[in-house]
C-alpha cells in the first residue's frame, strides 16, 4: 500500500528540518532535510542534483522507506562571515587558516661564508686570487713569485686567506646556511576568504606580511630572523566538494640579490 499524505500539499520550498554542526578550525556545516512521499521527495532530490557550484552543496542524499522518503542536502560552510574579529583562532572569512614555519638547509659557495667578512674582511681581489692559485695548485713560493702586488704574496697572506686556500685545496667548496620558509594556507569554499593576489611575487616583501603571524604561531615564536623575505607565487588546489586550498610562501635570506629587489650585489 502506497504512503498517503494529509493534507495534500506540495513540499515546502524551505527545508522542513535544518541541522548545523560547527567544527573548530574548519567552519560550520549545515544540512537541509525534506520529508514526504517518495515521488515528491525524489523530485526535490533531482532538483538539488542540478544545483550550481554557487549553491555551495557538497552532497545530496535520497532515502525511500515504504513510500515515505526524505532528501538531505549537505553544505560545506554557512554564509561568509564579514567580520574576521568574530571568528575563532585560525579562521578568517569562512575559511580555516594554518601558518607554518620550516627551516631548510641552503648549500652555498664557500667564498660566500660570513666568516670571510667578519673582522678584517677579505676583498674581492683577494678571494679571486686565492681561488685562482688554489685551483692551479700553486705552491707557497709560486704564489709569492706570481703575485701582482705585495698584499697577494704568501708572506702577506692573513690567516683567513690561508684558511680559504686550505678549504679549496681539500675539496671543501661549499657550506651550509639555514633558510626559512613561512607558509600560510587557507582552506575554504571557492573564493570565500581564500583569494590571494599575485602582486609582488618574486620580489622582497616590504609589507612585512611574511613576518607577521595571526594564529597561535605568534605565541610559540618570539620573532623571526631579521633579513629579507622573498614572496613566492601563490598556489591553489581543488580539494573536491567545492573546497579549495590556497597557499602563500615567503622565503628568508639574510640578503637576496638585487634582481629580486634585494640588497645583495655590487656596491661602489
Amino acid at each position: 500500500m502506497a504512503a498517503e499524505k494529509r493534507p495534500n500539499n506540495d513540499l515546502p520550498t524551505n527545508p522542513q528540518r535544518v541541522t548545523k554542526e560547527y567544527i573548530p578550525g574548519q567552519g560550520e556545516n549545515k544540512t537541509w532535510e525534506w520529508n514526504g512521499t517518495a515521488a515528491e521527495v525524489e523530485a526535490k532530490y533531482n532538483q538539488l542534483k542540478g544545483s550550481t557550484p554557487d549553491d555551495n552543496i557538497s552532497s545530496v542524499t535520497f532515502e525511500n522507506n515504504e513510500g515515505r522518503a526524505r532528501c538531505m542536502a549537505r553544505f560545506e560552510f554557512d554564509e561568509q562571515v564579514d567580520d574576521p574579529n568574530t571568528l575563532p583562532e585560525g579562521q578568517t572569512n569562512g575559511c580555516s587558516l594554518v601558518e607554518e614555519l620550516y627551516a631548510v638547509d641552503v648549500i652555498k659557495d664557500i667564498c660566500e661564508a660570513p666568516y670571510w667578512l667578519e673582522g678584517t674582511a677579505l676583498t674581492d681581489e683577494q678571494i679571486v686570487w686565492i681561488r685562482f692559485v688554489s685551483e692551479e695548485r700553486y705552491t707557497e713560493a709560486e704564489i709569492t713569485n706570481e703575485a701582482p702586488t705585495a698584499p697577494l704574496e704568501w708572506e702577506n697572506w692573513s690567516d683567513k686567506m690561508k684558511n680559504l686556500r686550505y678549504h679549496i685545496l681539500h675539496g671543501v667548496t661549499s657550506y651550509y646556511e639555514t633558510g626559512f620558509v613561512v607558509r600560510r594556507v587557507r582552506t575554504g569554499i571557492r573564493n570565500r576568504g581564500v583569494s590571494v593576489a599575485f602582486t609582488g611575487i618574486n620580489r622582497i616583501d616590504t609589507s612585512g606580511a611574511g613576518l607577521t603571524f595571526s594564529t597561535y604561531m605568534v605565541r610559540m615564536l618570539q620573532n623571526l630572523p631579521s633579513g629579507q623575505y622573498l614572496k613566492r607565487p601563490p598556489q591553489a588546489e581543488y580539494l573536491g566538494r567545492g573546497k579549495w586550498r590556497v597557499s602563500e610562501e615567503w622565503h628568508y635570506a639574510a640578503e637576496w640579490s638585487v634582481v629580486y629587489n634585494g640588497s645583495w650585489g655590487y656596491s661602489a
